[in-house]
C-alpha cells in the first residue's frame, strides 16, 4: 500500500483540526481554520490526514482507508452522538476500521466514564479497532492515536481476531496452522528450538536465543499443558495448538504487527489468501520453448518426498501423499488418473522416480500449476538465486525451430508426444507399457479422461479438445549411450480430433500414430487424420500394435509400409504389449523428439508418388470447375453428384480417373444427357431434385416464447440466436479489412443461455470450400474469404467447425424439415443466411457514425460504444474485451426467430449475457493492411494451380 487516507471526523468543536495541527507542528493553537486542507506526512506509507466538514464528509469517507472519530470528553452531547456517527457510517455503506478518539482529556467532566460510556459502544461495533484518550492542548497521545490509525490499516484486527468471542477467526487460524506445518521440517508435529529459530530468521531476520525460547514455552504452557510436548530426544517443543495460542496472545496484547509480519512473509495478503504474485510470479516463456524443472526444483521435490516417506519404503502411499498436500488446496492430479499416470510399486504407491516424473510432466504441460504448488509446499529459493521466488525451481529450454526443416538437435530433457489412433487400436495399453504396468486383456482406449494440462499458458489441446478428455502418462526413458529423458505421452481421444476447431498438434515434440495391424480398417483412420491436421512440420512415428496376431491387409490405397516410405518416414514399428515386445519403441520416440529431422513427413517422394498426386489434382480441378459451371445453370443437385464422382475417382486407378474425366468433358458438350449416365457410373443412382421443404402455418410463435414446441421444423427449439463478430486488433498481419469487423458465426443457444454443439453426426461435413464451389456459389465463397476468416489462415477448417458444431444443431435445418435435402445444400443455405445477416450489421460503420474510431491512445466509455450499437441495432449487444478487459475484441448481437432459419424472420432482442469489459476501453486499430479483394475468387487460383501442374506433368 503506497498511501493511507485517514479521515478525521466528529461533531463540530471537538478538536479535529487542533489534533492534526498538533501532530505536524507539535504545539497547540487556540485559533485554527474551520476545516484544514489535506495534510500528507511522508512515511513508508504516506499518511494523508483529511479534516472534514458537512461539505466533503461523504466524498472523503468513500475514499479513505481508516476513520478517526473524535469526541470531546467534556461534551456530553458529542459522547452521546458517537452511536449516531457509527450508524451513519453503516447507512452509507462504510465499513472501514475506526479509531475512537476522546479529545480534551485536560478538561475534567465528572459525568464522563470510559467504562460506562465507551466500552459498551466498542463491544457493539466490531469495526472499532481501539479507543485513545488524548489532549491536543497537552500534546497527550496525539502521535499515538495516528500510529493506531496507520496500524489499523497495515495490521488490522478484524481479519485475524473476533473481538466478541476473543478467539482467532477461522481463516487466520487456518493460515497459522499451515505455517506451522511448513516450519515443522522433521514432520514430528512439533516445533523444536532449531525449527523456531529458522522461523524467527525467516520472518524477523534475527536469531532466537535460548532464553527467548524458554519464555515462549513458559508463556503458552500457563494457558494449557497441551501447548507443549517432548520430542524424541526429550527436549521441550511447541505443539500446533501452542503456536496458534502464542499468536492469539500477541494479538490480545496489541502486537498485531508480529502476526501480520509472519503471515506476509509466508505469502498472505490482507484477506488472508495467498497473493497472486506469490503463487504465480512472472515467468515469461517463449512460444517455441518448453518449461522444465531446474536442478533446484528436482532437489526440492526429492527432499519433500523423503520427508513424507515416513515408513522409508521408497514410495509414497495414499496417506503419505495426502499428508504431503496438507499445506495446499489438495492433490493437483486427483481427477486426472493419478497415480496410474506415473511409475508405482506393486502396491500402487508412487516411487521417487514416478514422483519426479509426475512433476516433470506437470511442469511441461502447465508450469503455472508447478509454480503454485512450489509455493504451497514451502519452496525456498537459494540465497544465490537472482530472484527470491519459486521461479528459480524452473527453467526454459532453447526455442525450437518449427518452420525450418533444418531443425537440428532439440535441447530438452522432457519430451511431449501425442498418441493418436482409431478406437481399439491399443493406445491405452501402449501407454501402460511405458509405466511397466501389466497387460490387461480387453482394455478399451480412453473414452473420457481429465486433461493433465490445465490453465492457460500450458501445452496440449485447445479447450474444446480438452473437454473430450485424454490420458497423460510419464516415465523416465534410458537413452542409448547413457542418460535419461522424461517422456510424456498423451492419449488423444478420437472424438477430440474430429470435433476440435484448433487442435494444436504442433505443440508436441513427436506425434505417435497407432494402428492395429490385425484390423483391416485401422490404418485408414490415421491417413485421414494425417491429411486433415497437416502434420508436415511435426515429427511422426507410426506404430503397428498387436503384432502377435495375424497380419491383416489394410483397406487403404497403399499398405502402411509404402505409405510411410512415400512420406519419407521409417516404416511402422511393430509391437506387442501383450507379449511385452515393444522393440525399444520409447527410446526411439525420444530419439526422434531429440533429432526430429529424421521423422518429418513430406520429404522427397518417389516419382510414382508425384505422378499419382499430380494426376489426381488435375482430375479434381477439372471436376470442380465443371461442377461450378453446372451449378451456375441452377443444377445444384447434379453438381453435387459430380463432387461424389471426384471422391470416387480419388479411390480408383489413374486410368479409370482419366476415363471419367473424358466422359465429363463429353457431358459439357451434350448439356445433361450424358450427365445422368456419368452420375450413374459413379453412384448407381438416378438424380432427382429434392422435394419441397415442410409447409408451416402462417402464424408462428416467436422462438423462446413458448415452453413446449410440437413442430420443431417450424419453430426453432434452440431459439436464442447470437451473431458474433471479431475485432482482431492483436493479430499481425491482421484479419480482414482495417475498417471492418470479421464474422465468427451465428450460434443457436437454448433459451436459458446454455448451448448445444455437434448435434447431428449424420449432417457433419468436410471440404466446405469444395461443396460451396460445386454448388456454384462463387460470390458466397469470395465473400466468406473476405470477412469470415480464421486467425490462423485455415478458413475451410473454421467454416467446417462452425457448420459441424453449430449448424447441425438448428432444429429447423434438419433434412426432414427441408424436404429431404442433402446436408451440403442445407449447409450452403445456412452460410448464405449468416453472410446476409452479417452484412446488415456493419459494426465499424455503426461506431464510426458516432465518432468512435480505432485509436492507440484514446479510451472510449463502454456505455458510449454500446449506445451507438443500440441505436443501429435496436438493442444493446454484448461486448467482450481482452487484454485485461480494456481492449474491445468481440460483439454479440442477439436474436429470436419466427419460422425456420433460412426463410424465417430474425427479431433483434436485448443482450442475454454480460459484458466482460471495463467502464473505459480501448478500440485499437488493426496492425497492418492485408486487404482481401472481394472480386478475386480463390477457385480461379485453384484452377490455375491445377493447370500449371498439368503443364509440368506433360
Amino acid at each position: 500500500m503506497k498511501e493511507i487516507r485517514c479521515v478525521v471526523c466528529g461533531d463540530e468543536g471537538v478538536g479535529k483540526s487542533t489534533l492534526i495541527l498538533n501532530l505536524i507542528k507539535n504545539e497547540f493553537l487556540e485559533s485554527v481554520e474551520r476545516c484544514l486542507p489535506e495534510v500528507v506526512i511522508e512515511l513508508d506509507n504516506n499518511l494523508h490526514l483529511i479534516d472534514t466538514n458537512e461539505d466533503n464528509l461523504l466524498r472523503q469517507l468513500k475514499r479513505c482507508n481508516v476513520i478517526c472519530l473524535v469526541y470531546a470528553v467534556d461534551n456530553d452531547s458529542s459522547i452521546a452522538n458517537i452511536s449516531e456517527w457509527l450508524a451513519y457510517f453503516k447507512s452509507v455503506g462504510i465499513n472501514h476500521p475506526i479509531i475512537l478518539i476522546g479529545n480534551k482529556l485536560d478538561i475534567n467532566n465528572p459525568n464522563y466514564s470510559f467504562d460506562n460510556d465507551i466500552i459498551p459502544i466498542m463491544k457493539q461495533y466490531k469495526q472499532i479497532e481501539t479507543c485513545v484518550e488524548s489532549s491536543a492542548k497537552l500534546s497527550l497521545n496525539v502521535k499515538e492515536l495516528f500510529y493506531f490509525a496507520q496500524r489499523a490499516v497495515l495490521h488490522p484486527t478484524a481479519p485475524l481476531y473476533d473481538s466478541r468471542l476473543h478467539t482467532l477467526k477461522p481463516a487466520s487460524a487456518s493460515a497459522l496452522s499451515r505455517i506451522f506445518k511448513l516450519c515443522d521440517t522433521n514432520k514430528d508435529n512439533l516445533l523444536d528450538y532449531d525449527e523456531l529459530n529458522t522461523f524467527q530468521l525467516k520472518c524477523f531476520n534475527t536469531t532466537l536465543n535460548s532464553k527467548d525460547f524458554d519464555d515462549i514455552i513458559d508463556l503458552v504452557s500457563q494457558h494449557s499443558p497441551q501447548t507443549i510436548s517432548k520430542t524424541s530426544d526429550d527436549t521441550t517443543a511447541l505443539t500446533e495448538l501452542g503456536f496458534i495460542l502464542l499468536h492469539t496472545i500477541f494479538i490480545q496484547r496489541g502486537r498485531l504487527e508480529t502476526t501480520w509480519t509472519v503471515l506476509r512473509k509466508f505469502g498472505y495478503a490482507q484477506d488472508l489468501r495467498l497473493k497472486e504474485e506469490f503463487l504465480y510470479p512472472n515467468f515469461p516463456v517463449n512460444p517455441d520453448s518448453s518449461v522444465e524443472l531446474s536442478p533446484q526444483g528436482y532437489s526440492f521435490f526429492t527432499e519433500i518426498f523423503e520427508k513424507f516417506d515416513v515408513d522409508k519404503d521408497g514410495a509414497l502411499s495414499e496417506k503419505e501423499i495426502n499428508d504431503l498436500f496438507m499445506t495446499s488446496p489438495g492433490n493437483p492430479w486427483l481427477n486426472k488418473g493419478f497415480p496410474d499416470t506415473t511409475l508405482t510399486d506393486e502396491k500402487g504407491a508412487v516411487t521417487l522416480q514416478g514422483w519426479l516424473a509426475q512433476w516433470s510432466m506437470t511442469t511441461l504441460l502447465d508450469h503455472k500449476t508447478t509454480l503454485a504448488y512450489l509455493a504451497y509446499l514451502g519452496y525456498e529459493a537459494p540465497i544465490s538465486a537472482t530472484v527470491q521466488d519459486t521461479t528459480s525451481a524452473l527453467k526454459t529450454t532453447p526455442p525450437r525451430r518449427r518452420r525450418s526443416r533444418d531443425v537440428g538437435v532439440v535441447q530438452r530433457n522432457v519430451f511431449l508426444s501425442y498418441v493418436i489412433g482409431a478406437p481399439g487400436s491399443g493406445k491405452t495399453s501402449l501407454l501402460r507399457s511405458l509405466l511397466n504396468k501389466p497387460f490387461v486383456s480387453g482394455m478399451s482406449d480412453t473414452k473420457s479422461r481429465s486433461v493433465s494440462s490445465g490453465s492457460s499458458g500450458g501445452k496440449g489441446l485447445s479447450d474444446s479438445a480438452a473437454s473430450t478428455g485424454m490420458l497423460s502418462v510419464v516415465n523416465a526413458v534410458e537413452m542409448e549411450g547413457g542418460g535419461e529423458k522424461y517422456l510424456v505421452c498423451q492419449e488423444i481421444d478420437s472424438n477430440a480430433l474430429k470435433n476440435t476447431k484448433k487442435l494444436q498438434l504442433q505443440a508436441a515434440d513427436v506425434v505417435v500414430l497407432v494402428y492395429d495391424c490385425s484390423d483391416a480398417n485401422s490404418f485408414a483412420h490415421l491417413s485421414q487424420l494425417h491429411a486433415i491436421h497437416k502434420l508436415e512440420n511435426v515429427p511422426c512415428v507410426y506404430v503397428a500394435t498387436k503384432s502377435d496376431l495375424d497380419l491383416a491387409q489394410q483397406r487403404h490405397e497403399v499398405q502402411p509400409d509404402v505409405y510411410c516410405r512415400r512420406l519419407n518416414l521409417n516404416v511402422p514399428v511393430a509391437v506387442s504389449v501383450k507379449m511385452n515386445e515393444t522393440a525399444g519403441l520409447f527410446q526411439h520416440i525420444c530419439s526422434v523428439a531429440g533429432k526430429p529431422k529424421q521423422a518429418l513427413p513430406l520429404g522427397k517422394r518417389n516419382a510414382k508418388g508425384v505422378l499419382h498426386v499430380v494426376s489426381l489434382l488435375t482430375i479434381g480441378g477439372g471436376l470442380i470447375g465443371i461442377a461450378a459451371v453446372l451449378a451456375k445453370w441452377n443444377w445444384r443437385p447434379w453438381s453435387a453428384h459430380l463432387v461424389n464422382v471426384y471422391r470416387n475417382v480419388l479411390g480408383c486407378s489413374i486410368g479409370t480417373a482419366v476415363t471419367a474425366t473424358i466422359m465429363i468433358g463429353y457431358t459439357m458438350k451434350t448439356h445433361g444427357a450424358a450427365l445422368l449416365a456419368i452420375a450413374g457410373l459413379s453412384s448407381g443412382t438416378v438424380l432427382q431434385k429434392p422435394a419441397d421443404a415442410v409447409t408451416c402455418p402462417s402464424k408462428l410463435p416467436v422462438s423462446c416464447s413458448v415452453t413446449h414446441v410440437d413442430d420443431t421444423c417450424c419453430v426453432e427449439t434452440n431459439g436464442l440466436l447470437l451473431l458474433t463478430q471479431f475485432w482482431d486488433w492483436h493479430y499481425s498481419p491482421y484479419e480482414g479489412h482495417e475498417d471492418a469487423w470479421t464474422l465468427h458465426g451465428l450460434w443457436s443457444d437454448h433459451c436459458d443461455g446454455s448451448y448445444p454443439q455437434f448435434c447431428d453426426r449424420g449432417m457433419q461435413l468436410h471440404n466446405i470450400s469444395s461443396s460451396i464451389l460445386a454448388a456454384g456459389e462463387t460470390t458466397l465463397y469470395a465473400e466468406m474469404n473476405d470477412f469470415w476468416l480464421d486467425n490462423r489462415g485455415h478458413n475451410d477448417y473454421f467454416w467446417q467447425h462452425e457448420w459441424n458444431k453449430h449448424g447441425t444443431c438448428y432444429s429447423t435445418l434438419k433434412p426432414d424439415c427441408r424436404g429431404g435435402a442433402r446436408s451440403t445444400d442445407i449447409m450452403v443455405d445456412y452460410f448464405k443466411k449468416i453472410v446476409e445477416t452479417y452484412k446488415q450489421l456493419p459494426t465499424y460503420t455503426f461506431l464510426e457514425q458516432k465518432g468512435i474510431t480505432p485509436s492507440n491512445t484514446k479510451k472510449y466509455k463502454l456505455h458510449d460504444i454500446k449506445q451507438a450499437l443500440k441505436e443501429a441495432f435496436g438493442h444493446e449487444p454484448t461486448l467482450h474485451c481482452d487484454g485485461g478487459g480494456d481492449k474491445v475484441h468481440e460483439v454479440w448481437y442477439f436474436y429470436n426467430l419466427v419460422g425456420n432459419l433460412i426463410s424465417g424472420q430474425l427479431l433483434p432482442r436485448e443482450q442475454a449475457s454480460r459484458d466482460n469489459c471495463k467502464a473505459e476501453v480501448y478500440y485499437l486499430p488493426k496492425h497492418q493492411s492485408r486487404r482481401h479483394n472481394a472480386q478475386q475468387v480463390q477457385m480461379d487460383e485453384m484452377v490455375s494451380e491445377v493447370e500449371s501442374t498439368q503443364l509440368v506433368w506433360v
